[in-house]
């Protein structure tokens, strides 16, 4: 066993105590030593935070922590760690490249116990594209440097104690005056209607229309539909079961590839109930799905629900995008984002207000309740409205009588 570290303190004003630590002792024999500066109230106090500096140094290769700088952290602990805790290589590198050619040039060098959020507020407020120095970066964009360097830093401070609190973590960036984020309200219940009857009376493949369906039954994420085995229906039970997703991943030459991933993004599954009709065009599908295998003799490990036909396996997200686009673009309806289905999903939940919230949380995979009501307040905004037209109408059929 390692013969642990020895210190000494001395007390250098009232109040005021240096901590030594030898670690070493370097070629000519002399001491190696890592100090630091504390304030405590007697002896026996700064021996206490003697013996606290002592395990901090050991823990961390007697290298004085308090001198870590933020690149040294990001080259030698974020880089190697980064791998695994985000969800894909395209992650990985994007986060990577933000903090490179953003966050280091700048304060790379500063220890990370002294940076402070004016600095990092600076670099994002000053920030503009790197091909084109003139043009300032959207909020949206400036919002992602903000997680990028909070998320670096959280780690520095959750997981290595190397910080007290996150610098990062309490900065906001509010809207410029006059500048609006252009958002696309998820469909309301008229439009909602106009959606089902589209896909009832819709030329468009089976493929789309239950890929639709889907997204509006379940509200599942669009990597989670498009990792949907035909295995993973249950349809005595009347259940779907959702435990994987498809998601981005750089290979070594930064060639982009999707590939399955276990779990989601807030849980490892869930388990949700669907409606026969629905099931029965997914066993339509999963016909049509077998002929089409059949024909192109490909006998792929994982039958996927929405499959490439040329290969069998599952198809890339994008492509159920290009598909919505499609499918709304030709029945005319109001364009939202694949993903603004998931949200519209809710909103006619709530908005029904007969399926309790709690429900519809587990539904989505929210892992906060407050999550799921803050997101879609609009349509209990909606149903409001509809309470005050059933009043009007009710109002309207009575017949006045002079």
């Amino acid at each position: 066993m390692a013969e642990r570290l020895k210190g000494s303190v001395e007390e250098i004003s009232p109040g005021r105590w240096r901590l030594r630590v030898t670690t070493g002792y370097n070629k000519k024999g002399n001491p190696i030593r890592e100090s630091d500066v504390v304030d405590a109230k007697n002896r026996r106090k700064a021996e206490q935070a003697l013996e606290d500096f002592i395990e901090e140094l050991e823990e961390h290769g007697y290298k004085n922590i308090r001198n870590i700088t933020l690149k040294a952290f990001f080259e030698d602990t974020w880089i190697k760690d980064a791998k695994t805790l985000l969800d894909s290589d395209a992650a990985y590198q994007g986060y990577k490249s933000i903090m490179e050619k953003r966050f280091i040039p700048e304060i790379g060098d500063e220890k990370l116990r002294e940076i402070r959020p004016f600095q990092i507020r600076k670099i994002i407020d000053s920030a503009t594209y790197l091909k084109d120095k003139d043009k300032p970066v959207s909020r949206k964009t400036k919002q992602r440097f903000l997680n990028v360097i909070a998320h670096v830093l959280n780690l520095a401070k959750k997981e290595y104690t190397l910080i007290d609190s996150n610098p990062a973590a309490n900065i906001e960036f509010t809207r410029r005056t006059g500048e609006k984020k252009h958002v696309y309200p998820p469909y309301n219940l008229k439009e909602i209607n106009q959606l089902f009857k589209a896909l009832t009376t819709s030329t468009a493949p089976l493929k789309d229309r239950v890929m639709i369906y889907t997204a509006i039954i379940t509200g599942a994420r669009l990597g989670e539909i498009t990792a949907l085995q035909e295995s993973d229906f249950d349809h005595e039970e009347k259940m779907v079961w959702f435990h994987q997703r498809i998601v981005s991943q750089l290979d070594d030459e930064g060639i982009q590839h999707w590939v399955r991933k276990d779990g989601l993004k807030n849980a490892d599954e869930k388990t949700m109930a669907v409606p026969e009709d629905y099931l029965k065009m997914v066993r339509q599908l999963c016909e049509e799905n077998a002929r089409i295998r059949k024909k192109l003799k490909v006998n792929p490990d994982r039958l996927y629900l929405f499959n490439d036909e040329r290969t069998g396996t599952h198809c890339v997200p994008q492509s159920l995008r290009r598909q919505w686009t499609r499918f709304i673009q030709a029945e005319g309806l109001r364009y939202i984002r694949f993903h603004d289905l998931r949200h519209t999903s809710a909103s006619y939940l709530v908005a029904k207000n007969t399926v309790p919230t709690k429900v519809i949380q587990e539904r989505l995979g929210h892992a906060s309740y407050k999550t799921t009501m803050d997101m879609y307040v609009t349509a209990l905004d909606e149903s409001d409205r509809d309470a005050a037209d059933t009043f009007g109408d009710a109002i309207s059929s009575v017949d006045v009588i002079e």
